[in-house]
């Protein structure tokens, strides 16, 4: 196919103008057949990588996420400039090892974070009591 596109290219821009216009003139279904290929690569992915939570064995694919065990998952998502969709591509074809990924649950995710000291745990906070000065508040 894209040999034949190389060849014809008045005929590839004929088939973008047709794609673009009808785009153009179904945003409903272009947007939900856009989602639902993110949500299958997504899927496929964490399949991947085992397709279950590796604390507690959950296998529903709505609360699972991938984990970076040496943390930067931010970081490289972010600074790739492709976001999380090449991410997840990069894993289904392999063109990013998955040594260092691991899939949990959002609880355990989230609990995993609170203990590599990623998120705030506010469980033990006392707040600074302050008095009243007659118009001046103090600590």
């Amino acid at each position: 196919m894209r040999l034949y596109r190389k060849n014809n290219p008045e005929y590839y821009k004929n088939e973008l103008n047709i794609r673009n216009e009808w785009i153009k003139n179904n945003p409903e279904y272009h947007v939900w057949n856009q989602s639902y290929y993110n949500w299958r690569l997504r899927k496929t992915a964490i399949q991947k990588l085992g397709g279950k939570c590796v604390i507690c064995g959950i296998e529903d694919v709505r609360i699972l996420q991938i984990n970076h065990k040496n943390g930067g998952g931010n970081e490289e998502v972010n600074n790739s400039g492709k976001g999380n969709i090449a991410f997840y591509r990069d894993i289904v074809k392999g063109k990013r090892l998955i040594d260092d990924l691991e899939v949990r649950c959002a609880n355990h995710n989230v609990l995993y974070e609170y203990e590599r000291g990623k998120r705030n745990d506010f469980t033990n906070y006392q707040p600074k009591v302050r008095k009243w000065n007659g118009g001046m508040v103090s600590a």
